[in-house]
């Protein structure tokens, strides 16, 4: 997974690879690659409008990190039961995130009040693949059962 930074001009991104590495990527750097530390295997990232950004992990836990200090996790949460495989901010909120996983859920967590989802529903009969804002509180999702489905928050 690669995504850039929205404020960025596309100087400052994030990966994600098979290698179980995350790396925060700055262009403008004369070394631009920085390792961001244990992450475990993550498959997907996402930027905020700020300066943080999701990984979405194997084991379904996705965890929130400052790209000002790569190393530490400001917040971990259990959010599918299998891999989580698409996560994205919402962009009016940047509090919100949505994320969806090989269980086929759509998972939304306010990470201003990390204990309760704010949305958990099975979407999906197969793995879901994408996910976008269509609105402030309206989510698009597809998967590999062919469909493609909206949630309001």
């Amino acid at each position: 997974s690669l995504v850039c930074s929205p404020g960025c001009g596309g100087k400052l991104f994030v990966s994600t690879s098979l290698d179980d590495r995350s790396m925060l990527w700055d262009t403008r750097d004369e070394k631009p690659a920085l390792a961001m530390g244990e992450t475990g295997h993550a498959n997907c990232a996402s930027w905020s409008t700020s300066n943080q950004i999701s990984l979405g992990r194997d084991d379904g836990v996705i965890e929130i990190r400052d790209v000002r200090q790569p190393h530490c996790h400001l917040i971990s949460f259990p959010a599918h039961s299998l891999c989580v495989t698409r996560a994205a901010f919402n962009h009016s909120r940047p509090s919100i995130l949505a994320s969806v996983g090989e269980d086929g859920r759509l998972h939304v967590q306010s990470l201003s009040e990390k204990s309760t989802p704010l949305l958990h529903l099975d979407m999906h009969t197969d793995f879901a693949r994408g996910l976008a804002w269509a609105s402030e509180t309206s989510i698009l999702t597809c998967g590999l059962d062919g469909k493609l489905l909206q949630s309001e928050v």
